[in-house]
């Protein structure tokens, strides 16, 4: 769809260009030289002397005029039909001559009509490989009579015998209205109108796999394909690059009820209110992540990162029927997008090795700054969503306030974009990711996983670490150190799912630094416990693992992963017996009981923390 949109924009860009006089490429991609001045006419009247220098003037002023109908309106008006002086039967065939008027061409110069010849005309104004334009215009003066040119209807006029009847095109868009739409929170300034569709499907799939049944169902007659695209393509402003988690609650919440037709115009005014603060916050935030990373390039001694985890991927990726049916074991990959330089680092592991919680996302952010030499930049700032079980939660803050302590940073600054509209570097990357996964037929284990996100980038290609159970260390000891408060030190309460700010300082680690939105002032909350002398507190360095053997898997799905042994080549079966030597059986909880897992990698943003974090 998009594609069809560009070459209708390149062709009017053309066509704009071909009117200017301007060089262009026609409908075959051939290049046309733009129109030049026509070489002077060898009559006797030397036309071109009469013209004193003038016809550059007079071929700038026509070709500005760059549109096709007033060129021919001017042209028109330089062209006096008058009757026949003379005609040489001889030369013809015909007895008697079908020729009734001759054609005298002028120019306006100094107020005054300077007749040229036919050859300078058509060369003064750029026309000389365009005669049949001038012939066009003499049979209209000839045959119609008329004062002034009508309007050029080429391609504009209603015979059309095999035109599709309205009614027919009408099923195509009621169709198209029916589909269920969503909006882009993104991709509003730049294309404000736009909406999308499913991702996965297309305009083939929707002609073929729906709007046909569609047209059955109502004894409609269907338009072609061919119709049916353009009517999409042109008439409506629609995507198929957006998921449905993409939408904002509160927008959608507002707009309904600004469209609702029973609401009082005061009631109106004050959610439109609302609309517009709420989605002003949301741009102020992504501009503000904009603006961080261009001064993080300048200053050299600001790291600027984000991180996010994508959806869970299966293992196995098969496409057998039955293994639709039947669970699969998850991989995890928690991306970290470094805004400065733009390079990604994925960080993967399978289920069986650790789960997905504050621990895992702090131990593999501090495995990080470890690994890539980050210590010595000055200040760091994190972006990231909402999400209070990975982004938002005391064990992130207690790494925060430890990279301090240890003087990594001298501040690190944790913020986070507004529910709703949290499109961040990681999404551009998981995306690519996602393109790459549609190509790949089957996947057996972990490590295919791991060599299609090496793959999925060409050009700065992602870096890829697989983490181990010795990477991921435990958080608890630190949350003993600290205080959970829900009160500010300037007696202010601090509402933690709220925050849209946090940040710590070398000067003082013990104090946390919060803001409720972009535009307040920084407000402090001691959450240091008293009695904890500094000298004695714990380290990142002194903490211990959080696992020491590999995690069981739920017995039901061990029972279907086996079922599926029989579709993966022998080489691959160990990793399925090594999950399966580690089991200890379990009872089933309710979900699955029901079948039901949870195959999104990251909770929903718009819940709150653990019951610890409020």
């Amino acid at each position: 769809m998009e594609e069809a949109k560009e070459r209708m924009e390149k062709k009017e860009k053309n066509k704009i260009r071909r009117n200017l006089g301007h060089s262009y490429k026609n409908h075959k991609g051939i290049e046309v030289t733009a129109r030049e001045l026509g070489p002077p006419c060898t009559c006797k009247n030397k036309c071109r002397e009469k013209l004193g220098e003038k016809e550059l003037d007079i071929f700038k002023s026509f070709w500005d005029l760059g549109d096709y109908d007033k060129q021919n309106i001017y042209l028109y008006s330089c062209m006096e039909a008058i009757p026949k002086k003379r005609s040489y039967p001889k030369k013809t065939k015909k007895q008697v001559s079908s020729r009734h008027i001759s054609i005298e061409y002028f120019v306006k110069l100094n107020g005054e009509n300077v007749r040229l010849c036919k050859k300078e005309f058509l060369s003064v104004h750029g026309l000389q490989h365009s005669k049949k334009r001038i012939e066009i215009l003499y049979k209209k003066m000839s045959n119609e009579g008329s004062i002034t040119p009508k309007k050029d209807k080429r391609g504009k006029h209603k015979n059309r015998p095999n035109r599709t009847p309205a009614e027919n095109l009408q099923s195509a868009r009621d169709h198209i209205n029916a589909i269920p739409k969503y909006t882009s929170h993104y991709s509003r300034k730049k294309n404000p109108g736009k909406v999308y569709i499913n991702h996965d499907l297309n305009i083939s799939k929707l002609y073929k796999d729906y709007y046909i049944d569609w047209c059955k169902e109502r004894d409609l007659v269907h338009v072609s394909e061919d119709r049916y695209r353009r009517i999409f393509c042109t008439e409506y402003n629609i995507g198929f690059k957006l998921p449905k988690s993409d939408t904002c609650k509160t927008c959608d919440m507002l707009k309904i009820k600004i469209e609702d037709p029973g609401a009082t115009t005061e009631e109106i005014k004050s959610d439109k209110i609302k609309l517009e603060l709420h989605q002003r916050r949301a741009e102020a935030m992504q501009q503000s992540l904009k603006r961080e990373t261009e001064y993080a390039k300048i200053s050299g001694d600001t790291y600027v990162i984000t991180f996010d985890l994508q959806q869970a991927l299966p293992v196995p990726n098969l496409t057998v029927g039955p293994a639709f049916y039947l669970r699969k074991a998850w991989v995890y990959n928690l991306g970290i997008h470094d805004c400065v330089t733009g390079q990604g680092y994925m960080y993967m592991w399978p289920e069986n090795v650790a789960k997905r919680g504050s621990d895992e996302i702090a131990s593999i952010l501090y495995k990080h700054f470890r690994e890539h030499s980050i210590k010595g930049n000055k200040k760091l700032i994190v972006y990231t969503d909402n999400c209070g079980g990975q982004n938002k939660n005391w064990s992130i803050i207690c790494l925060w306030q430890q990279l301090v302590v240890d003087g990594w940073f001298d501040s690190v600054e944790h913020r986070f974009l507004v529910v709703g509209h949290t499109h961040l570097p990681c999404d551009r990357d998981f995306a690519l990711i996602e393109k790459y996964k549609k190509g790949m037929r089957q996947v057996y284990e972990p490590n295919d996983w791991y060599q299609a996100v090496q793959k999925a980038k060409r050009t700065n290609p992602f870096v890829v670490n697989v983490i181990k159970q010795e990477d991921i260390i435990s958080f608890k000891d630190l949350l003993t150190q600290i205080q959970k408060k829900n009160v500010l030190d300037d007696k202010g309460k601090l509402n933690f799912s709220h925050v849209s700010h946090f940040k710590f300082c070398h000067e003082d680690p013990n104090k946390m630094y919060v803001k409720h939105a972009i535009n307040e002032e920084f407000r402090s909350v001691t959450i240091k416990k008293r009695g904890i002398r500094h000298s004695i507190s714990l380290r990142l360095k002194d903490l211990k693992r959080k696992y020491y053997q590999l995690l069981p898997l739920n017995n039901k799905k061990v029972s279907n992963l086996s079922e599926l042994l029989k579709y993966i080549p022998p080489i691959y079966i160990d990793f399925y017996r090594e999950i399966g030597a580690c089991i200890v059986v379990t009872n089933p909880t309710t979900s699955e009981q029901n079948g039901v897992e949870d195959l999104d990698a990251r909770s929903s943003e718009e819940e709150n923390d653990n019951e610890d974090d409020e």
